[in-house]
């Protein structure tokens, strides 16, 4: 079997050899999906992986089609989530906005096309969102105003926490300007 990172496999998760595949951790895509890694170790790509080849084995020969990139997890008391593209660094012709609390633990960054103005990726520290609702911006390329006129819809922090959205619309209305950053 070949193998680099992992254990080489095409969009159907076959690898080198007839009849063998490959999911989940070990798995390295040859052609890996658009804006995704070639080694996906995150919960629910891995059952995305499972579910993609139990439906190849059944005779329904299906790519993967992964969605929109989600992760989540908890470090102690902090809560990360990152959806769709958010690198390390801003690319050209993505526009970012970046939004703290005055504590220094929340924040959020939100990703969009310069020109077209539909969101791209969406990150956040210390506040809970729902991933139905920010996979459904991304992918139905929500304008980020329309985003932001709308984040309590993302919300998802348990009752009784404080609500940000206010301030993290005050913040956007003084740093962008037209989609654009001021």
């Amino acid at each position: 079997v070949e193998v680099a990172r992992g254990v080489l496999v095409n969009r159907r998760f076959e690898t080198s050899l007839e009849g063998v595949y490959a999911a989940g951790d070990c798995a390295e895509f040859r052609d890996a999906p658009p804006r995704r890694r070639k080694v996906e170790q995150v919960w629910y790509t891995g059952k995305e992986h499972g579910i993609t080849v139990g439906q190849i084995l059944c005779g329904n020969p299906v790519e993967y089609n992964p969605g929109i990139w989600f992760n989540s997890a908890k470090f102690f008391h902090l809560e990360y989530q990152v959806y769709g593209d958010v690198p390390a660094e801003v690319p050209a012709g993505v526009a970012s906005f970046f939004w703290q609390n005055s504590a220094g633990d929340k924040c959020l960054r939100l990703n969009w096309n310069k020109t077209g103005g539909e969101l791209l990726g969406i990150h956040a520290i210390g506040i809970r969102l729902r991933q139905d609702v920010c996979a459904h911006w991304i992918g139905s390329k929500r304008p980020i105003h329309s985003v932001m006129d709308s984040l309590s819809e993302a919300n998802f922090d348990p009752e009784f926490f404080a609500r940000h959205e206010a301030a993290i619309r005050e913040s956007f209305s003084q740093q962008v300007v037209g989609g654009v950053r001021a």
